[in-house]
């Protein structure tokens, strides 16, 4: 895998937010990002977990299928370089991760 300089994924998102309605996307137990609620600006912090938000999980899914999605298109153009066709299946996988119509495996 080439160097990238971002935390390695996978990274995950869960339904449970912080306690200023926030969805936390991990990388294993080390937290990458908080995403907020488009629609929270003005709402007061401790008032913002009561908000229901597509938007907010929307972007939590896209943005924790980040690493899946640039490493799905590293192979892509890998090899489509080399003249040959990449697995569709595989790129369609990370476009349903990011879309939140899928999850990770999760490890046994």
């Amino acid at each position: 895998m080439t160097k990238t300089g971002h935390t390695p994924g996978p990274w995950t998102t869960g339904d449970l937010l912080t306690n200023q309605g926030q969805v936390a996307i991990m990388a294993g137990d080390d937290r990458v990002a908080l995403v907020d609620a488009p629609e929270a600006h003005g709402v007061k912090p401790a008032n913002r977990w009561k908000m229901e938000s597509e938007t907010r999980s929307a972007n939590a899914h896209l943005i924790a299928a980040a690493p899946d999605l640039l490493e799905e298109m590293r192979i892509a153009v890998a090899v489509l370089e080399r003249g040959e066709t990449p697995d569709l299946n595989d790129m369609r996988a990370a476009i349903a991760l990011a879309e939140g119509r899928a999850s990770l495996p999760t490890e046994t």
